[in-house]
């Protein structure tokens, strides 16, 4: 069977050159949303390598003209024939088979007070790379294609992480095509695709350095990721800032949003640790996450277990505080899914969100259970029964007085608060849904 990291080759030089050297069938062309072409390094280039090809009757104007004609019902030049984000396909003339016209967005990067790329400009990038990848599937006869870095020139991504978006995003839709159709994947007709990167300010070698990142991932035929944590949380930051009011998200919805973006970086830390054991493998991520959600359920039963055995008096303040943190990162995560589900998109699988969920409840339950036991062993110097402290759980609390008061009524809410999750949560997502990358 084919290996995907065998179908993924980068290239030095100028790409259109490239296309006629090696005769390859399809190009990408960093396009602007008329087509029309621009002054920008691939698109003008490949302009020109069509309407200079040998034996070519037709600019490459000419070509999408007619081709859009009907749907637009006009013969002008500057009108929107693609949206950014989008891809559509032309012929080639004799230059080659085809051109698939790919516009990128504009780096958003620098608006209002904040650095970094929004998460909705992220994904239009990386849906470039997807409907690229749709499209060469549809059309049998290309065997070859040839990719330029996609809004890396005048569009002001930076270029490492550009093509690292691409790379990935190539990558996974491939991977996607072979777990599809296993059995029939070796007949499909794509047999290469080219990464062609122009060689300057060390470009090429920035690539290959990338590309050596993700090897052993593509070898593992594992899912990859290209936002780390920190970079989902900016890019998540950056979303609300810039366009948060676009969305009809005002003063308070808008300050609650990003109060959440910053509580998840203070409570961040079991979330990091996937980055750590992860790193650019989607599937270690997914299962370092579920590690550390059933540890984190274990956490309470083993604190109060070692309280009883060592009589840890002088550490009941750290178990404190380390419950604590584990219950506002836990419940931080959990109103993050609700309150910033628009930007946040979820996991594809839904039996494993419900199972997630699951697991975060009685985590959190646990919690409080360890928290009633340690405000009685602090403030009252009492020590609680199992059976006592199930029967707080299950809400036969008894006779109940001060801060356990408060402890109990915390613990009504969160059992109110999480259906309010699942029932919100499902809601939101009981739709048609794709993988992360990020």
């Amino acid at each position: 069977m084919q290996l995907l990291e065998s179908m993924i080759k980068i290239h030095k030089g100028k790409i259109e050159e490239f296309v006629e050297q090696y005769n390859i069938d399809a190009v990408v062309n960093c396009a602007n949303p008329s087509l029309m072409g621009s002054k920008s390094n691939v698109d003008n280039a490949i302009h020109k390598a069509v309407n200079h090809s040998k034996g070519n009757v037709k600019n490459l104007k000419d070509i999408i003209i007619e081709k859009f004609e009907d749907e637009c019902h006009t013969k002008k030049e500057n009108i929107i024939r693609c949206r950014r984000g989008e891809v559509v396909i032309t012929d080639g003339g004799t230059f080659c088979k085809h051109v698939i016209h790919a516009v990128g967005p504009k780096s958003d990067r620098n608006k209002g007070k904040n650095y970094g790329y929004s998460s909705s400009c992220v994904q239009k990038l990386a849906s470039c790379y997807k409907e690229i990848m749709k499209i060469i599937f549809e059309y049998q006869d290309i065997e070859t294609v040839a990719i330029p870095i996609i809004s890396s020139g005048n569009y002001g991504f930076d270029f490492e992480y550009a093509f690292r978006i691409g790379l990935v995003s190539v990558y996974n839709e491939l991977l996607d095509k072979k777990n599809e159709y296993r059995e029939l994947f070796d007949q499909i007709n794509l047999k290469q695709i080219y990464f062609v990167i122009l060689d300057e300010a060390n470009n090429y070698d920035k690539a290959c350095k990338i590309y050596d990142e993700y090897r052993e991932v593509f070898q593992k035929e594992h899912r990859a990721v290209y936002n780390s944590f920190i970079d989902s949380q900016r890019a998540f930051w950056n979303e609300i800032n810039l366009y948060d009011e676009q969305k009809g998200y005002f003063a308070i919805a808008k300050l609650f949003r990003k109060l959440l973006i910053i509580l998840r970086y203070i409570f961040g830390f079991w979330t990091w640790l996937k980055d750590i054991f992860g790193k650019k493998d989607w599937v270690l991520r997914k299962k370092t996450i579920e590690w550390v959600a059933f540890i984190k359920m274990f956490i309470p039963i083993i604190s109060i277990m070692f309280i009883n055995m060592f009589s840890m008096n002088n550490g009941l303040y750290v178990v404190t505080i380390v419950i604590l943190y584990n219950l506002l990162d836990t419940t931080t995560y959990l109103i993050a899914l609700m309150f910033l589900a628009d930007i946040q998109r979820p996991s594809a699988n839904i039996i494993r969100s419900l199972l997630m969920l699951i697991v975060n409840y009685i985590e959190v339950e646990l919690d409080i259970m360890t928290l009633y036991y340690l405000v009685g062993k602090i403030f009252y110097s009492k020590t609680y029964a199992y059976g006592q402290l199930i029967d707080f759980i299950m809400g036969d609390n008894g006779n109940m007085s001060g801060i356990n008061n408060l402890i109990n009524f915390a613990n009504k809410g969160i059992q109110f608060f999480f259906l309010t999750v699942v029932l919100s949560y499902f809601s939101n997502h009981m739709r048609a849904r794709k993988f992360r990358d990020n």
